[in-house]
């Protein structure tokens, strides 16, 4: 990631899990959620998304949104944001 201000990040994923052969965009100026069915990936995904944000400085610090939110960690902070 170059010092170009980007406005979303494409992954394409071969296989990752249950997850395969998609392409996602996510937008990097707004919030991305992740939701589906039960063991469809959505973990593992924002595992992996999370980790490869943090390495390239794109990752917001999420310590301050759990603040924000009320939330006590990054799961808690998940589960609020898509009401389970």
């Amino acid at each position: 990631m170059s010092g170009a201000k980007m406005s979303k990040i494409t992954f394409s994923i071969n296989e990752l899990g249950p997850i395969k052969n998609e392409e996602v965009e996510i937008p990097l100026n707004s919030l991305f959620l992740l939701y589906g069915s039960n063991i469809a990936g959505k973990t593992l995904f924002g595992a992996v998304l999370a980790s490869l944000l943090q390495v390239h400085g794109v990752m917001v610090n999420h310590d301050e949104l759990c603040k924000l939110i009320g939330a006590r960690d990054f799961i808690d902070l998940a589960s609020h944001l898509v009401g389970e």
